[in-house]
């Protein structure tokens, strides 16, 4: 059992649950394993932490002051970082449905704006009237998913008509941002986005003297070994990648966005067995936590510890809420008490 779960089984004793147990060491050894690992390859390679994984202060706060930045994608998100000390270009408002106030506190603050498409160009030709320096844009790339545009980013057509726009309102792109969701094994998809982005990375850069290549984040949860192990060659094999379409890798901040892959393994989500039913085929336990705060259990097997067991039963463990798909594992054996998880704030 980690150390994680002797703290999680203790705490389970002396306090009600649900709760989360946090080991913010893991995640300041994993944040750092993380950077390290890139920036072996890329020595200004930067790292923006996704908001939307965990917005806690005590996280965010350690990651600040290890040189993170943060990645936001609302309103609450943005401000949320500058209450957490992130400033300027240190903060990335990200997504496909900003809002006029989100553009114009971004802008305000001198936040990079992640373009997702036309409608982002025209909410900030409005902030551009009002900011107080030049409003930093990186243009988002439609990837390929499954064979088709992701409906995040921009096609080709799109970033032509965004970039004549920003264009005539006395701005330029500062970057490309390909993040291609999911979790990345290899750095396959990711060099097939570069090359379709290159002359606008080799345009920017011609006009900039430097440019942001944002790979987005989709690492999956790993350990510190891990991570440095799994992301390395990514880094390598992106780096050939520009070399190869004569891009100065020099002149790219390689900028990512990470998060399950540096909290997750460093949570644990604590909870019990309300009560438990027979069925023809199983029995059903019913925890007093319910299946929302497990996101990632419909594409991914949690591991689990059991406060009694394992037993040889199989357990359907489903949560309190009043609806058939409240399920959080099928086919578990024993009865849990903790579960590693993603968590709110």
């Amino acid at each position: 059992m980690s150390d994680l779960g002797v703290i999680a089984r203790r705490m389970a004793r002396e306090h009600p649950t649900p709760f989360y147990v946090i080991d913010v060491k893991q995640i300041r050894s994993n944040a750092n394993a993380l950077r390290s690992a890139w920036a072996e390859v890329f020595p200004g390679a930067r790292c923006m932490y996704s908001y939307k994984t965990n917005p806690l202060s005590a996280i965010c706060r350690q990651l600040r002051a290890l040189g993170y930045g943060a990645e936001v994608v609302s309103d609450m998100e943005l401000r949320w970082a500058i209450s957490d000390g992130f400033v300027g270009a240190d903060i990335a408002l990200n997504g496909p449905a900003k809002t006029r106030a989100e553009i114009a506190l971004a802008a305000g603050v001198g936040a990079t704006i992640q373009v997702d498409g036309c409608r982002d160009v025209r909410l900030v030709r409005d902030a551009a009237l009002s900011a107080p320096s030049e409003i930093r844009l990186v243009a988002r790339i439609a990837t390929d998913v499954r064979g088709e545009y992701s409906r995040f980013g921009m096609t080709p057509a799109e970033l032509d008509e965004a970039t004549s726009m920003i264009r005539g309102i006395g701005l330029t792109w500062h970057g490309v941002h390909v993040h291609l969701g999911g979790i990345v094994r290899d750095a396959g998809r990711h060099i097939s986005a570069i090359c379709d982005s290159a002359r606008l990375l080799r345009d920017i850069i011609m006009e900039r003297g430097s440019v942001v290549l944002n790979l987005g984040g989709g690492f999956g949860p790993a350990s510190a070994a891990e991570l440095q192990r799994s992301t390395r060659p990514i880094a390598q094999a992106i780096h050939q990648a520009l070399f190869a379409l004569e891009v100065d890798s020099k002149c790219v901040v390689v900028t990512l966005e990470p998060g399950r892959s540096i909290v997750e393994k460093a949570a644990a989500l604590v909870a019990n067995v309300l009560s438990v039913k027979e069925r023809t085929d199983c029995r059903i336990a019913t925890l007093n936590v319910a299946s929302n705060l497990l996101p990632t259990r419909c594409y991914r097997t949690h591991p689990i510890d059991f406060g009694r067991g394992p037993l040889e039963a199989s357990y359907l463990l489903a949560g309190p809420q009043c609806f058939e798909d409240d399920i959080i594992v099928r086919d578990a054996l024993g009865l849990p008490i903790w579960a590693t998880a993603t968590f709110c704030r």
